[in-house]
């Protein structure tokens, strides 16, 4: 256990470091398009942003944590076989699966009730590229998780590719002449991401071949797509849960509401970094305990685990209580007022996430991704009938609103599921 903890105070301490990176660049960034584009400028860039997210998480198919959980399992194992067998199956996946997503993508851009101004950019489709360097740097960053590389697998992500694409969004808009859009910004993020995920990939196939031995690829195909289809779903769902919203507040509100929405969110990922940070951290290591049946100490990781994330949540939500109001009005300007309410539900979400620990990374680990695909589709199908119900009449706070409301019903069926199913207790009140 001692030998453990100074592993994840190592890691956590540079994961800190990178999210906080990450976290700082992203706000920099986020503030200068709030201020550049305007309320409605910024609200076209992140439904864009949104439609080319949503289209690249099938492209994944589940596979980053797939390939975290059994890559992870084989170095256990001393087996490299299977891992090179995964390997291949998923970048051959993503190649073959990226030019029917990007059609999809570019069909639910151009006929958005938003889209005249932004196909009428010559060469604006050159954002879909996006799509499938973010499938592909998933997959290379899921590797080096699971070699233990937690540092090596994020720093791409979380660095270079925030870093990248503050630097081109400085140069842009200093650049005479060349005013800064909202196609012109998914430009600069599309960059970025291809940057950034091509170095994870040489990082990846660098230690892929290092490591592996003379053990020939086993493919066990049909048993990857059971799994992977469940984790797919799973984790396209939390992560595009809040993309859908966006989307689908562009379609029936107004793109002001996108921009509203778009800060409240940006806000709010302050409240969520102490989570973030504990949950990339001792993921692998998840795996490794219930793969090996340590109960014991999985419940003593947990429980701290929870203890660290309530406290940092806890902390910035009664900063955000006190003085969201002024840093919006500051920060963002003036126009983005009307964000506040929005933000503090973000925020309080993210603090009974918090509470509830990591119940989902539990479910999944532990094999019962069905599980959790079940519990991910309520929170989806409620938070979307909300926004359909709220949004029209209340705009981003209803979209807020319902997302609150769906995400907490969610995780506290979870919670009760990972006690039920794998004995641990994932909630800060009942960890022990």
């Amino acid at each position: 256990m001692v030998a453990l903890k100074s592993r994840l105070l190592k890691q956590g301490g540079v994961t800190a470091v990178f999210r906080a990176v990450s976290l700082v660049a992203g706000f920099i960034a986020a503030v200068v398009l709030a201020r550049v584009l305007g309320i409605n400028g910024l609200g076209s860039y992140s439904a864009i942003i949104a439609v080319l997210t949503i289209f690249s998480l099938p492209l994944e198919f589940g596979l980053p944590a797939l390939i975290t959980r059994e890559v992870a399992r084989g170095k256990a194992a001393d087996n490299s076989g299977e891992t090179k067998g995964l390997i291949r199956f998923s970048f051959g996946f993503i190649i073959l699966c990226f030019p029917l997503l990007a059609g999809c993508a570019l069909l639910a851009i151009s006929y958005a009730p938003w889209a005249g101004d932004i196909t009428a950019t010559p060469l604006w489709w050159m954002m879909l590229p996006y799509v499938f360097f973010s499938g592909a740097g998933s997959i290379a960053a899921a590797f080096l998780s699971g070699r233990h590389l937690i540092i090596t697998a994020q720093f791409s992500g979380l660095v270079l590719r925030p870093l990248i694409f503050l630097s081109i969004l400085w140069m842009w808009h200093s650049s005479p002449g060349q005013p800064l859009s909202s196609v012109s910004a998914v430009w600069a993020q599309t960059l970025a991401t291809a940057i950034a995920s091509s170095v994870c990939l040489i990082l990846c196939f660098l230690h892929f071949y290092r490591s592996s031995n003379d053990d020939p690829p086993q493919y066990a195909i049909t048993a990857w797509i059971q799994a992977a289809w469940k984790l797919g779903l799973v984790n396209g769902i939390r992560r595009s849960q809040p993309q859908m919203l966006i989307y689908l507040l562009s379609l029936i509100g107004s793109l002001e509401a996108v921009g509203l929405l778009r800060v409240a969110q940006r806000g709010a990922s302050l409240v969520a970094f102490g989570a973030t940070v504990v949950t990339t951290t001792t993921m692998p290591y998840i795996s490794s305990m219930i793969r090996g049946g340590d109960i014991s100490q999985l419940q003593k990781v947990l429980h701290h685990s929870a203890r660290l994330m309530s406290l940092w949540a806890g902390v910035c939500f009664i900063a955000a209580l006190l003085l969201g109001s002024l840093a919006i009005a500051v920060v963002f300007g003036q126009q983005y007022s009307q964000a506040y309410w929005p933000f503090i539900l973000f925020c309080l979400v993210e603090l009974i996430k918090s509470y509830y620990g990591m119940t989902y990374v539990v479910l999944n680990m532990a094999g019962y991704e069905a599980t959790s695909l079940r519990l991910m589709a309520v929170n989806l199908v409620v938070s979307l009938i909300g926004t359909l119900l709220l949004a029209p009449t209340y705009g981003a706070l209803g979209c807020a609103i319902a997302f609150a409301v769906a995400t907490c019903l969610a995780y506290v069926l979870a919670s009760n599921r990972a006690l039920a199913l794998v004995g641990v207790r994932t909630s800060l009140a009942l960890g022990r």
